[in-house]
């Protein structure tokens, strides 16, 4: 707006000089018709240049910190910046047992936090999943979820990182980011080339009746 009142300004000198003899040739309705119109279109130009520049930086700061035991993990979100959606989706080789939100109801609203993954032991995979809104901003969130480990020695691909994915909104845009960051040190990485939603391990070869079955039972999913 500035830039556009400037321009105009200097339009409207330019036509209200006696000695401007082009501008009264052509008449001076005309000439503030047409200099409208260059204000109006590089007032557009600015604006565009503008939000170009500005939609990077709008883009929130998400830093987690993940401490791991033995049969728990804590996880601390900390934004900064306006952030409307956080959800993660982080594997453990175990089965998971419990879920605590440690927030105040006024930091962030959890919508869903739920194992995806067996509780038997059979199951040496599960994936906790969470999603959060109503974030306050630059809080630091704080959760923690409990697991019975699965057998030692067992390695599964993609089970190094885990997938982080935001939201926020820019002029009415609602825009997504998704990343990854690596279970040991939370780092950013690249998206895995296999990702597990369930494992299973049986100590027998299964019949063809078990087979279809587990197949028609799908993945199990707890909801906490």
């Amino acid at each position: 707006m500035f830039v556009t009142a400037i321009l105009f300004g200097v339009g409207l000198y330019f036509t209200e000089r006696p000695k401007n003899r082009w501008f009264y040739r052509w008449g001076k309705n005309r000439a503030i018709v047409i200099i409208s119109i260059i204000v109006a279109i590089t007032s557009v130009s600015v604006n565009v240049v503008s939000k170009s520049i500005e939609k990077p930086l709008s883009r929130p700061s998400i830093i987690i910190q993940t401490l791991k035991e033995k049969n728990e993990i804590e996880i601390l979100i900390k934004t900064k910046g306006l952030v409307d959606r956080i959800s993660l989706k982080y594997p453990i080789l175990g089965n998971i047992t419990d879920f605590q939100d440690l927030n105040d109801v006024t930091d962030a609203s959890t919508i869903l936090a739920k194992a995806v993954g067996g509780v038997t032991q059979n199951d040496v995979l599960n994936n906790f999943q969470m999603i959060i809104t109503d974030i306050k901003p630059d809080v630091v969130l704080h959760y923690k979820f409990f697991y019975r480990p699965s057998f030692e020695g067992i390695e599964i691909a993609g089970t190094d990182r885990y997938e982080l994915v935001y939201a926020w909104e820019y002029y009415g845009d609602k825009i997504q980011e998704t990343e990854w960051r690596t279970i040991k040190g939370d780092n950013s990485t690249v998206k895995p080339n296999v990702e597990i939603k369930g494992f299973k391990i049986f100590n027998k070869a299964l019949t063809p009746e078990e087979v279809k079955k587990l197949y028609e039972d799908g993945i199990s999913q707890i909801k906490f």
